[in-house]
């Protein structure tokens, strides 16, 4: 079960802001949004009206990053997050008994040589300067020992930080499976969904929080440059429409050289991070009006 301690980020933020609310220059909005984690709530939020009324100038977010120690908050201009696509690959070849695969077209055999050709699409089709991931995540096919299926299914996901990337990728995903079925005498039936898009960090946001952090407050949380990921976050919806910055709040330990990893069974949101992802929101939001004007001023 994910921690409940990473919604008290904002929700901490909310009470420390609420109580100098005559102290702030200009409105500050929270959002709270369900199915961030695969149901892309983030695109449904932006689709209702979340940016509008008050309009949204710029919006800040927030991961936990256990690779990072606490007091360090990872930043990076750009693309920070990949696209996140999913493929449903269905083989239809014929069914036989095991003892007779002369008789049919075995989709197992189809799709295994399907997975392998696939391997080229980074390796060879990819600019090596760019990048790109292909995972086969899936493969379902057969009841029993001795009868070939009639068909096998594969499922995965394509992951991309540029859009022509991205769309070269899809493309070859469904010529490469498409060819290798029909060479072998199957069917290729493949289906590419668009996931979330790019998380892309506005670069006039990212100085926006290096000029917040790089004074007195450099000392409780240092920002720090961080690489690209291939993993995908639906703060990119909100990063479509307006400038966003989403940044890594270091989680580790100062006393832990190692700590478990996203999505791992034993993660746990450290409760000595929680303070430090309060202390960002707040400083965000009280420089927030000043600050960002000025740099409207200065084009």
């Amino acid at each position: 079960m994910w921690p409940r301690r990473p919604y008290e980020l904002p929700c901490g933020a909310v009470r420390v802001l609420g109580q100098m609310v005559d102290d702030l220059e200009g409105p500050v909005k929270f959002i709270f949004q369900p199915a961030e984690e695969g149901g892309g709530g983030g695109k449904r939020m932006c689709d209702e009206g979340a940016l509008d009324n008050p309009k949204v100038d710029a919006i800040f977010g927030i991961h936990g990053w256990p690779q990072m120690p606490q007091g360090e908050v990872g930043l990076r201009a750009g693309a920070l997050l990949a696209a996140s696509d999913q493929f449903d690959i269905t083989i239809e070849g014929t069914g036989a008994h095991a003892a007779f695969p002369h008789l049919g077209v075995d989709p197992i055999v189809i799709a295994s040589q399907v997975i392998s050709a696939a391997q080229s699409i980074v390796s060879r089709t990819t600019d090596p300067l760019q990048s790109a991931v292909v995972t086969f995540a899936q493969i379902v096919a057969g009841t029993t020992y001795n009868i070939i299926p009639q068909s096998a299914t594969i499922k995965g996901t394509i992951r991309t930080l540029d859009e022509g990337v991205r769309r070269v990728t899809h493309l070859k995903l469904k010529e490469i499976a498409k060819g290798v079925a029909e060479g072998m005498g199957g069917r290729a039936i493949v289906d590419v969904r668009d996931g979330y898009p790019v998380t892309y960090n506005d670069e006039r946001a990212v100085a926006f929080v290096e000029r917040v952090f790089g004074g007195d407050l450099g000392s409780q949380l240092a920002h720090v440059p961080i690489e690209s990921v291939m993993g995908g976050e639906d703060f990119a919806y909100y990063a479509e429409k307006v400038s966003a910055t989403f940044v890594a709040l270091g989680v580790r330990p100062l006393d832990r050289d190692t700590y478990p990893n996203l999505h791992q069974s034993d993660y746990d949101f450290h409760d000595d991070a929680v303070p430090l992802g309060i202390r960002y929101h707040v400083e965000i939001a009280r420089s927030f009006a000043t600050t960002w004007a000025a740099d409207s001023a200065r084009g």
